[in-house]
């Protein structure tokens, strides 16, 4: 695999709970069912809340490759695959730019905390 190759859905799986004869016995209603996901590598921090949020999917806490998403179909993966991989690449690049940005602001504070610890001493005489 590219170091940069886009993230992408690699692999699905659905839980029993998915299967037909389960959601019937369960006397669930309505189309969607649970179905996991596999990515083809791990999500940081800030992918993982990014991808969260736009796919309304949920990771699995031990593997930053696996999520869930609880409400949906393997039509609708099947069906909607680019606007589903232009959602990742559009959730990948949000979360680039709030990692940097909060690095930035990480440091800010860093210096800002030296700074004033200068100053502190400094007008305490010491």
């Amino acid at each position: 695999m590219a170091v940069n190759a886009p993230m992408r859905i690699v692999r699905v799986e659905l839980p029993d709970e998915s299967l037909k004869t389960s959601r019937v016995l369960a006397g669930q209603r309505g189309n969607g069912y649970a179905v996991i996901v596999y990515f083809s590598r791990p999500a940081d921090a800030f992918e993982r809340m990014a991808l969260e949020d736009e796919l309304d999917i949920e990771f699995d806490d031990n593997d930053p490759m696996c999520a869930i998403n609880r409400n949906t179909t393997l039509e609708v993966l099947e069906n909607d695959i680019d606007g589903i991989n232009a959602t990742i690449d559009n959730a990948i690049e949000n979360a680039r730019v709030a990692r940097e940005a909060a690095e930035e602001e990480d440091a800010r504070l860093k210096e800002l905390a030296k700074k004033l610890t200068r100053d502190l001493r400094s007008a305490a005489g010491g």
